[in-house]
């Protein structure tokens, strides 16, 4: 009878602290710091999900133009954003990068340089769709004066 007891508390604390600890281990969060070489107070880093472009997190550049970032879930992929508060605008990105979990090292990226002497890769991307439709506007026109 004790034995069954001592069964049935042990499976009451395994299904009680079961979830408690796969949730902390989900919980897991990265780390993505650097530098930028613009600097001022109204730069701001802001680090988005490449998978969905939404901003997860963002920090104001020090007075060195440093940064850090913490509590990034984890595993996940981040593009880091130099955004003008002033402007509102984008200045200048990089990434995406990749971060897991499991080990330290996976879970942070430490020596991002911000360098805006490049453009946005999201201003590529328009400029390359506005291309596309160029010229698939142009193949059409062509293709409705030969006939």
């Amino acid at each position: 009878m004790a034995m069954r007891r001592i069964l049935t508390a042990v499976l009451s604390f395994t299904v009680v602290l079961g979830p408690l600890t796969t949730g902390a281990a989900a919980q897991d969060s990265g780390t993505i710091a650097g530098r930028s070489n613009t600097v001022g107070s109204n730069y701001e880093v802001r680090i988005q999900s490449a998978d969905t472009q939404q901003v997860v997190n963002r920090a104001a550049l020090d007075a060195n133009g440093q940064f850090s970032i913490s509590g990034l879930m984890l595993p996940g992929r981040f593009l880091v954003v130099l955004h003008d508060t002033n402007r509102n605008r984008v200045v200048c990105s990089e990434g995406p990068y990749s971060l897991g979990a499991g080990s330290r090292a996976a879970a942070s990226k430490t020596d991002v340089v911000i360098s805006c002497s490049k453009k946005p890769a999201a201003l590529w991307i328009g400029a390359l769709a506005g291309a596309g439709g160029g010229a698939a506007a142009l193949a059409f026109s062509l293709r409705s004066a030969s006939n």
